[in-house]
């Protein structure tokens, strides 16, 4: 392997290892969402389970790359700057979800995120990625809680907007109050 190339597969271990690092601390934040209802689904599967994921990608990523520093192929994904591109935009992404989950609610966290994700994936113009972001969160939604009955978190904010509401303060439509 040549000098470029055994720096450039280092680099991309390290980056690796900051991603293992990222995912790790993307799990236990998702860890600490707290239980809605026991379904046997909960809503901190989504962000545990792709914390986990990340981390066992980046996993194996480290030790690809620290094999092809000790001579071994390096890889397309590596040469292309995918896990630049991609995979950190990516966890990073996973890691605000997980933060804004308890704040903002599973609803609109997740159209934040999709919002995000479709960005990262090249799907460009405002008003498709806002369209398609919001169709999906809002068919998460129907999915998860009304055909499929679990309980998604609403977050702080949306429970502080409900309860000014019974209070007189904000009048919420659906309750009853004007």
């Amino acid at each position: 392997m040549s000098g470029d190339r055994r720096q450039d597969a280092m680099m991309e271990a390290l980056f690796s290892g900051a991603l293992l690092s990222l995912a790790l601390v993307l799990a236990a934040a998702a860890a600490r969402i707290p239980d809605v209802e026991d379904t046997g689904l909960t809503s901190r599967a989504l962000p545990l389970s792709m914390a986990l994921a990340i981390a066992g990608f980046a996993a194996v990523r480290v030790v690809v790359l620290l094999r092809a520093v000790r001579g071994f192929a390096v890889s397309s994904a590596t040469r292309d700057g995918s896990v630049l591109r991609i995979v950190l935009p990516l966890s990073g992404t996973m890691v605000v979800y997980a933060l804004l989950l308890p704040v903002l609610g599973y609803t609109v966290t997740t159209i934040l995120a999709l919002l995000l994700v479709l960005w990262i994936f090249g799907v460009r113009g405002p008003l498709r990625v806002a369209v398609l972001a919001t169709a999906a969160g809002i068919a998460s939604h129907v999915v998860f809680e009304r055909m499929l009955g679990l309980f998604m978190p609403e977050g702080w904010l949306f429970d502080a907007l409900q309860r000014s509401a019974w209070s007189g303060v904000v009048p919420m439509p659906g309750t009853g109050l004007s």
